[in-house]
């Protein structure tokens, strides 16, 4: 006889403690992420979540991605990251087009009006300014200049070389290989 109200202490004892567990977790506040960041195989910091982004679907990765950020040489970079590649969403584009003196896509790169996809009179982008080729950061360097151009890269994986053009375009320079400082897979913590 003691024994089984001992049971039936101890059955009640477990329900009543499981049912309280069970309403705590249901009025239980939900808590912010103290920060979201995205971190390379290595564990080593890529930067900060700044938002999510959906060019990198464009190219393959499904679904948003996160845009971080970071800087180099005083510099401000922002890209999306993807499981396995950077992704640059420039003046609202997914991929800018890149010019070359060259008719292979090697460099030096020049990007062309800057201030493409803004209307006349338009106020000037507040986002940094850089661009990708492969994992090479390039970002503006220099004014405007008349350049005899002779192929550009319309995604990342396509070069087209055309007749010599001369253009008005802004030179880029290389700023970092991100290659040499991050290894993929990526993910967030």
């Amino acid at each position: 006889m003691k024994t089984i109200v001992n049971v039936r202490l101890a059955l009640f004892a477990f329900v009543l403690l499981f049912s309280a567990s069970i309403t705590r977790a249901q009025n239980s506040p939900p808590l912010p992420d103290e920060k979201l960041t995205v971190v390379d195989s290595n564990g080593k910091l890529v930067g900060n979540v700044l938002g999510f982004g959906v060019c990198a679907g464009v190219f393959g990765t499904p679904g948003a991605v996160p845009i971080v950020s970071f800087r180099v040489e005083g510099i401000r970079i922002v890209l999306s990251v993807g499981a396995e590649n950077f992704y640059t969403e420039t003046l609202g584009h997914c991929f800018n087009t890149l010019w070359f003196t060259s008719t292979d896509c090697s460099e030096p790169a020049y990007v062309n009006h800057i201030e493409e996809g803004f209307e006349e009179g338009g106020v000037a982008p507040v986002v940094p300014l850089n661009f990708l080729l492969g994992t090479k950061v390039l970002v503006p360097y220099g004014q405007p200049t008349n350049v005899n151009l002779r192929s550009k890269l319309l995604d990342p994986e396509t070069c087209e070389s055309f007749p010599e053009e001369e253009l008005s375009v802004t030179p880029l320079r290389a700023l970092i290989d991100l290659s040499n400082h991050f290894t993929p897979p990526f993910s967030l913590k």
